[in-house]
């Protein structure tokens, strides 16, 4: 399986609204209402994919993508608050050690996540912008394959259980091949 970059993308992008409560533009600023988003908001960039292990062609192998996220605010305060919630965003856990902003991904789990980059805010006086970028390494892996539904009735359970057995005492025979011609 290969991992989807453009719904890693979307998946990532929903968090950092969540965790945020501010607008996410992918690769530009946000649009509310159908105009530019006024700061704060965060713009994410998808930076190059690389995996690991076997060759491109093996579909079992794991994908490491890595995420800069532009934190745009109009104050230095301002700027520092939407990075601590981005972090916090990505990074935090709950109290059982899941990620406290699961990233879904049909068939994939997220199971790293790193700071790879903390920029610090860059002023830019003429704009009256301040930015401040942040760098995320996500590691994903392939989904193990769901378990069978267990049976919903106690019927269900019984029936399961006798055609398991008959399949066990009556395996399939080969069919008879025909003999040479003649």
């Amino acid at each position: 399986m290969i991992l989807e970059r453009r719904l890693a993308t979307d998946a990532v992008a929903a968090l950092l609204r969540t965790a945020t409560g501010t607008p996410c533009g992918l690769g530009t600023v946000p649009l509310t209402d159908g105009r530019p988003a006024d700061p704060p908001y965060t713009v994410l960039h998808a930076l190059p994919l690389t995996l690991s292990g076997a060759p491109f062609s093996d579909l079992n192998e794991d994908a490491s993508s890595i995420y800069q996220v532009d934190c745009v605010a109009r104050q230095h305060q301002q700027a520092e608050w939407l990075a601590d919630k981005v972090r916090s965003g990505v990074l935090s856990r709950r109290p059982d050690g899941a990620w406290r902003h699961p990233l879904p991904l049909a068939g994939w789990n997220c199971y790293a996540r790193a700071l790879d980059l903390d920029a610090g805010p860059d002023n830019d006086a003429a704009a009256g912008i301040v930015s401040y970028p942040l760098r995320f390494r996500l590691g994903w892996t392939p989904a193990a394959p769901a378990a069978p539904a267990a049976p919903a009735t106690l019927e269900q359970a019984v029936m399961q259980a006798r055609l398991s057995y008959l399949c066990d005492q009556n395996p399939p025979r080969p069919e008879p091949r025909p003999g040479p011609a003649g």
